[in-house]
């Protein structure tokens, strides 16, 4: 049951890091080269692989309470950025 938490876990992260990569990727296509914006999200990108590769570690270690804490601290806030920004979608602002 463990194996499959950090599993879910990691994959949100992992799709977090995907979603990071393609925004930036979407950013330098359209609208050219950022720097502050692309070094933000590199290094978020950044933070978040670590915090995964970080909670497998621990997970390989014998550590489960600790990776599953670790991987949540980091899978919460990308599960909320992913709501909103499907709320974002569904309902958008209307600028006018």
């Amino acid at each position: 049951m463990i194996r499959f938490v950090v599993a879910a876990l990691a994959s949100i992260n992992i799709a977090g890091v995907l979603g990071l990569a393609w925004f930036a990727a979407v950013m330098l296509f359209y609208d050219g080269v950022m720097v502050v914006e692309l070094a933000i999200c590199a290094v978020l990108i950044s933070v978040l692989a670590l915090i995964t590769w970080g909670g497998l570690a621990l997970r390989r270690r014998g550590h489960s309470g600790a990776a599953i804490a670790l991987l949540a601290v980091t899978a919460l806030p990308t599960l909320a950025v992913f709501g909103f920004l499907l709320y974002l979608d569904r309902n958008p602002i209307d600028w006018r």
